[in-house]
């Protein structure tokens, strides 16, 4: 097998599709490359693009155990976009819908990030590099850095 031609598409289940894509189109600036409806308008299949990524939309499919995040109360995953505009998309995404989860900050690894959950239950983190650091600058940074606070947990 050549590994050169193999990369992954990550495909996403929403309870509803058609929503999902005008919604990604608006809060990230994501294009349609196809989009397979109904004959009652029901989207079952969209093909988005995310800059040069590609990500498949769906709605839930309970035979194919494919179940959204409200479904199950959540995502484990985390959809992490790189912007050099960052701060305008994240405002952007948040317009059109998303919930803060953590505000736009700098961190000391030089990622200036921050993070929202969309209406379909995803959570982002948008971002761009602020530094380009070496392995020991980071760990340096992070040694001087408070423990976290776990109580939550």
């Amino acid at each position: 097998m050549d590994n050169n031609n193999q990369y992954i598409t990550i495909s996403i289940t929403v309870d509803d599709a058609k929503a999902a894509v005008e919604c990604y189109q608006k809060a990230l600036n994501a294009e349609v490359e196809s989009n397979w409806e109904m004959p009652d308008g029901t989207v079952i299949h969209s093909v988005l693009k995310f800059g040069n990524t590609m990500v498949y939309v769906s709605g839930e499919y309970p035979d194919w155990k494919a179940f959204c995040p409200k479904t199950v109360g959540g995502s484990p995953n985390l959809l992490c976009v790189r912007d050099e505009n960052c701060d305008e998309l994240f405002q952007q995404a948040v317009d059109a819908g998303g919930e803060i989860l953590q505000p736009l900050q700098n961190f000391p690894w030089g990622m200036r990030v921050g993070v929202m959950i969309d209406p379909f239950g995803y959570r982002w983190s948008i971002g761009k590099q602020t530094e380009d650091l070496t392995q020991e600058e980071i760990m340096q940074r992070l040694m001087q850095m408070p423990p976290p606070d776990t109580a939550a947990n």
